[in-house]
């Protein structure tokens, strides 16, 4: 038995796939919302503090629930129902294995029921299995309920002890559909069960035969679904979306990896979609004067972001990414304005970055306030507004860009503004990869080995436990 913590339940629950699967199991309907309290016990609540019946129908909405440590979400039954279930429920002295043929021949047997369109079969995240069918429309649920119990009470496999209305003793097996009724309920598909800590998840007819329980556990569901650690298996860069005013958590991790050698992953922590933004820089000192090449890499989940190296190097053994990765600096962050092509925030301390697309995957990061002064005067040398706007940062009544033309990539063509000749002009104003002590203003190397270049980065400080549900702030001594 396995006794879920908050930071389990936060883990899980903010997983983007996750979500959004078991979004499609809770919305639209009234549900029985299990709270895992921090001495081990449970309570069930079926309605919110203003007395109404618990609803979930966004990932906002799940985020405040598992935030406050509700850890199970079991959709209700109404007076009618359009799908049905059995509880495969083996008793004592009876293993998983061996209820596994069973499973299959309540399937079979639901099935064949009249107006059933098709079954599947569910790990319940607990002892045994959930066998679910779909109707072709909606019946009465009582009248379901004792249908599908005479049907199953002539079922009677060889070696099998079975019983139906009743608790399991040794060496039994329960069918039981008493849940099916009209105040019933069923743990709903990658929801988890707080007993086990593991996660109930549907199985194809041949994936049961080599289940085990412990690939339902809630660690080992995330981690087998990864192309790499950290790394969701879509191997996907998301976009970044448009936002504004909201607050979240910046991690760096340094990764002295095998192949690229060692370099420092930015990851920019979302937490209302759990995905971790992420960059691959040659050099984790903020940007002063010169701005810093960030290359965008896949984005990673926020678990990885925030934990995977903290207090103490972690190992990666193979494949992408070999090597040791340990967090250096971890603090939340206000973003003022986000887009596919741009991030603006403001750090702790209180000072503002801009970190921006200039072409692909290639961003650059530099402060605010330099940020837009450049790009005035870029304008300028491109004769698109006055000569006075460069020096005082302003762009000028002739030239305003707008918020569109600012959230496009620099390389990106536009009759109205070269964002061509704008990229070059303000990549060469001040050269961005060039951080070598005593550098020239000029480098033909390649970007990995820019990458891998050896610098450090300024003393890590601080933050409060609750800057977000799962985080644990850097200890002191840390720096690099």
């Amino acid at each position: 038995m396995t006794k879920l913590t908050k930071q389990d339940i936060a883990e899980y629950y903010t997983d983007p796939e996750v979500r959004k699967k078991l979004l499609e199991q809770l919305r639209g309907k009234p549900l029985v919302a299990v709270q895992s309290l921090q001495d081990g016990s449970k309570v069930y609540r079926r309605n919110d503090s203003s007395g109404k019946p618990i609803s979930i129908d966004s990932a906002k909405e799940l985020a405040w629930y598992t935030d406050r440590r509700f850890s199970e979400f079991h959709p209700a039954v109404g007076k009618k129902t359009d799908h049905v279930w059995v509880d495969v429920d083996p008793g004592p002295g009876r293993s998983l294995d061996s209820v596994k043929k069973l499973t299959r021949l309540v399937s079979e047997q639901l099935r064949d029921l009249p107006g059933i369109n098709k079954t599947t079969i569910a790990y319940s995240g607990g002892r045994g299995f959930h066998v679910h069918g779909e109707l072709d429309k909606s019946q009465d649920v009582d009248v379901l309920r004792r249908r599908l119990g005479d049907s199953l009470k002539s079922l009677a496999p060889v070696g099998q002890k079975i019983v139906h209305d009743k608790k399991p003793g040794e060496g039994e097996v329960r069918l039981d559909v008493s849940t099916l009724k009209n105040t019933g309920s069923l743990r709903a598909l990658y929801s988890l069960n707080a007993d086990t800590g593991r996660v109930a998840i549907p199985l194809t007819h041949s994936a049961l035969s080599s289940f085990k329980p412990s690939d339902a556990d809630v660690k080992n569901f995330l981690k087998r679904r990864e192309f790499a650690p950290g790394i969701p298996g879509s191997k996907k860069t998301h976009e970044i979306p448009v936002t504004s005013d909201r607050r979240w958590t910046m991690s760096v991790q340094e990764h002295d990896a095998a192949k690229a050698g060692k370099h420092w992953d930015l990851r920019l922590v979302d937490p209302d979609t759990g995905r971790a933004h992420s960059w691959a820089v040659p050099k984790m000192t903020f940007p002063d004067k010169r701005p810093i090449l960030a290359v965008q890499t896949p984005t990673h989940s926020a678990h990885y972001a925030l934990n995977f190296g903290a207090g103490k190097p972690k190992e990666i053994g193979s494949g992408y990414g070999k090597g040791t990765v340990t967090i250096k600096y971890k603090e939340p962050i206000k973003i003022l304005d986000a887009g596919a092509n741009k991030i603006k925030f403001e750090r702790a301390k209180g000072e503002t970055y801009m970190l921006f697309r200039t072409k692909e995957d290639k961003w650059l990061m530099k402060k605010a306030a330099q940020y837009y002064q450049g790009y005035a005067a870029a304008l300028v040398k491109l004769g698109l507004a006055p000569s006075g706007a460069a020096a005082t940062g302003a762009l000028g009544a002739s030239r305003t860009p707008s918020t569109g033309e600012m959230q496009r990539p620099l390389d990106m063509q536009d009759a109205k503004l070269p964002a061509g000749q704008l990229a070059r002009v303000m990549t060469q104003m001040e050269d961005p990869v060039d951080e070598r002590a005593g550098g020239s203003g000029s480098d033909s190397s390649s970007v990995e080995q820019r990458l891998n270049r050896s610098t450090t980065w300024s003393s890590p400080h601080m933050i409060p436990s609750d800057t977000m549900s799962g985080a644990s702030p850097v200890q002191p001594g840390l720096g690099m």
